[in-house]
């Protein structure tokens, strides 16, 4: 699915599944999460609510990621057999769709502007890193190069060393003050214009260096924006602001950087977009520092931030089948008639967590109950089986309490009860209240006919039409008397 063409999506689960379309009662999307894109329309095509924003759906696949975007999730089809209405079953159709990069995103600098010092010593060839623009879209549509644009040609020491990357280098001695130019970054249809200026200071003979070449830190994908996570440290105090602290120029660190901020005077790290280990599991960045006054003279060091899972999702039930016979009141309520067999699955639920590991790994049962069976199909799937008869006339109504938990250090629990309200049946013969009725009839001369002479009373046990009782009288045709209803 091409993203700037993803707003026409439609798809035919129906056809591209091989099921015939007579066979088919019913279509689901499981995962609730992806309801929020796709839904299944009357004539049952997967279709898309709205067009998608690539880099927001797969921040992993962006910023010259060469990851490909893909949509996961498993659609419910509720099938019944052509020989029988009564035998029905669900299959599951897993839908996999890869969203490809558009060149919706152009390069970004961090500011319109930047100013460098460099130091008077500095030599031909010497390389100053400039800032680097960030590109939120994927390898196809990355950046693609930079070039100058200097506010004058005259004396202009200065080119980069290759135009896919910042490193500028002194090509002429340095004889002003001051240097100005445009940083142009290019992605073939976006430009972005970065001005700088260029300071040329005294020499400082210090050279900054990192107590750490290479660190680790864990942080919690719950963690609060504005969160100092980490305090990059040099070998000397920062006294009167000496060095100046920015993040690397490579394509690992600009990923980063839309998460990330460092203080520039400090070198302290902080939060300043939401984590989601279910997205993106860790950042690699580079940790720049140099003196005040003189760019050249630059200390490097990598971080590694791995995002840690946090037990924050809970489990989701969800009902996407049911019987035929099984009508459905609400979300959690159900119409069953009492004559339903045994061993009948009345429901099929599907269970979800959007955590990953043991976070992810979700255990179910349902409490204890006389008429009802919780039978796991797959690791996500389940069926509540009928386990005994239920007779209207005894029962009207039970319920079953659904319990999910998964196995996370929290655990996160998610309790959902089913009402099944019973219907009638009419499984039940009248019977009287006398086996035998007996009564003497004097004969008089008196026209007896229409004249009442006997009353016989029956019951039904069941509800309302099938406990209407309808008199007669075997053999009717052979006897002088008639029955009233």
């Amino acid at each position: 699915m091409l993203e700037e063409e993803s707003y026409k999506f439609t798809k035919d689960i129906i056809k591209d599944g091989h099921f015939e379309d007579s066979a088919v009662y019913g279509v689901q999307i499981i995962d609730d999460f992806w309801k929020n894109y796709f839904y299944l329309n009357h004539r049952r095509l997967l279709v898309l609510k709205d067009k998608i924003d690539r880099e927001e759906l797969c921040p992993q696949s962006s910023y010259g990621s060469t990851k490909i975007c893909l949509i996961s999730f498993v659609i419910s089809v509720s099938l019944q057999e052509k020989t029988t209405l009564e035998k029905r079953f669900v299959d599951f159709i897993k839908v996999n769709i890869e969203v490809v990069d558009m060149n919706d995103n152009p390069p970004i600098f961090p500011s319109d502007s930047v100013e460098y010092n460099v130091s008077e010593n500095s030599k031909i060839g010497d390389i100053i890193l400039l800032e680097r623009a960030i590109d939120a879209d994927g390898w196809n549509h990355f950046l693609k190069s930079y070039k100058l644009e200097p506010a004058s040609l005259v004396e202009f020491p200065f080119e980069l060393s290759n135009k896919q990357d910042t490193f500028l280098k002194i090509t002429k001695r340095l004889i002003l003050q001051e240097y100005n130019f445009n940083l142009v970054a290019s992605d073939v249809i976006h430009e972005t214009k970065l001005a700088v200026k260029i300071k040329i200071k005294k020499s400082n003979s210090v050279i900054p260096k990192f107590s750490n070449s290479t660190d680790f830190i864990f942080v919690d994908e719950n963690t609060q924006i504005g969160a100092l996570l980490y305090h990059a440290k040099t070998n000397m105090m920062n006294k009167d602001d000496m060095f100046i602290y920015s993040f690397g120029m490579d394509k690992t660190t600009d990923k980063a950087k839309a998460f990330f901020t460092i203080n520039h005077t400090s070198g302290i790290i902080s939060l300043k977009k939401s984590l989601d280990f279910e997205a993106i599991q860790s950042f690699e960045m580079v940790i720049v520092a140099h003196i005040k006054h003189d760019n050249k003279k630059v200390g490097k060091m990598k971080l590694v931030v791995n995002v840690l899972d946090v037990n924050d999702n809970s489990p989701v039930i969800k009902v996407i089948s049911k019987h035929q016979k099984v009508k459905q009141l609400n979300e959690k309520s159900f119409f069953v008639p009492e004559n339903e067999p045994i061993n009948t699955a009345l429901l099929y639920i599907a269970v979800s967590d959007r955590d990953s590991k043991e976070n992810g790994r979700v255990t179910c049962h349902v409490s204890e109950n006389r008429f009802l069976f919780l039978q796991s199909i797959t690791r996500n799937l389940f069926a509540l089986i009928l386990t005994k008869t239920v007779d209207f006339e005894n029962c009207e109504k039970f319920d079953a309490t659904m319990i999910c938990h998964d196995h996370g250090k929290e655990q996160k629990i998610k309790n959902l009860i089913f009402d099944f309200f019973v219907t009638d049946v009419n499984d039940n013969r009248p019977f009287f209240t006398q086996t035998r009725y007996e009564t003497i009839l004097w004969i008089q001369k008196v026209d007896l006919k229409e004249y009442p002479i006997l009353t016989v009373n029956a019951f039904d046990q069941d509800r309302g039409t099938n406990s209407d009782i309808c008199y007669s009288i075997l053999n009717s045709h052979d006897t002088p008397f008639e029955i009233d209803n």
